[in-house]
């Protein structure tokens, strides 16, 4: 299982992409809606006990990993690692006003060949691509820029350099 994999499966709160979400009366984890709680107690010494106390569970569940904090800036580099690959449909992602990633671009790390002949790419980063169709490319070099964009019917096509484009999909990093 790959990092990319236990962030995604691990994270449960997402700071920033589902807060608003959780404060308009979404399911927050249990953790933090014990500390929005804590807001609408009246008198001072009560609602600062309830954030001492609260605060101090959420902080034990953080070190436990049971709530996972992420920026927009993790989410975008997480939603484009994953880029290529089929999940199952999860709510992690939801509400962060992010567009749905189109393309990507990144450099070939290493190349291969399938048995059938097409190329197996690794990118900077670990993804492998893996041409599926029989179109000929010349054999890019380590180095190269690489352009992959979604195409019709849930193909993905790839570009290397000035190159003609060929159809890939993305395989077990």
């Amino acid at each position: 299982m790959t990092k990319r994999m236990v962030l995604i499966g691990s994270m449960t709160l997402l700071l920033g992409a589902t807060l608003p979400a959780a404060i308009d009366g979404a399911a927050a984890p249990a953790a933090l809606a014990d500390v929005f709680n804590c807001q609408s107690m009246g008198e001072e010494r009560a609602r600062l006990a309830c954030y001492d106390r609260t605060v101090a569970s959420l902080k034990l569940a953080y070190g436990k990993k049971d709530v996972v904090v992420a920026d927009r800036a993790t989410i975008r580099e997480a939603r484009r690692g994953l880029f290529g690959l089929t999940l199952p449909k999860i709510r992690l992602f939801e509400g962060g006003g992010e567009e749905e990633i189109s393309s990507l671009d990144s450099t070939v790390s290493a190349v291969g060949t399938t048995g059938a002949g097409g190329l197996l790419l690794t990118l900077e980063g670990g993804a492998r691509w893996q041409q599926v169709d029989k179109e000929f490319v010349n054999t890019p070099k380590p180095g190269a820029k690489i352009n992959i964009r979604r195409g019709a019917l849930g193909n993905y096509m790839a570009k290397v350099g000035g190159g003609r484009a060929f159809k890939v999909r993305r395989v077990g990093d």
